[in-house]
């Protein structure tokens, strides 16, 4: 809507059929989607923790990611860590490794 006049007219509108709705099932809604909102940015954060420590040398977190996704594979695991951390070392390499570490990590989380 272009004209002033017509949003203002379409906004009483729906002031007015929102008069005769409960709104509590809306609130709700819009609850839910803003939990899942943060809880994607959380899982996202933990994501990068977890390859930031794994790439540290954090052989701990490495054993309990395997215990608690028993699809993950140690092998490819071990590799992926190995191959960021000879990527750190360099400076001017970008962080590909580092970036399928945490592909894989998403890639597990998921299933």
């Amino acid at each position: 809507m272009r004209s002033h006049g017509a949003r203002r007219r379409q906004m009483q509108y729906v002031g007015t059929l929102m008069r005769s709705v409960d709104v509590e099932p809306i609130e709700q809604a819009l609850m839910d989607i803003e939990q899942g909102a943060y809880r994607q940015t959380q899982a996202f954060h933990r994501l990068e923790a977890w390859r930031d420590r794994l790439i540290d040398g954090d052989d701990a977190l490495m054993a309990e990611i395997l215990e608690d996704y028993p699809d993950a594979d140690r092998q490819r695991l071990s590799q992926l860590v190995r191959n960021a951390r000879k990527e750190r070392g360099k400076e001017d390499a970008p962080a590909r490794s580092a970036r399928h570490l945490f592909r894989y990590l998403q890639g597990i989380m998921k299933t």
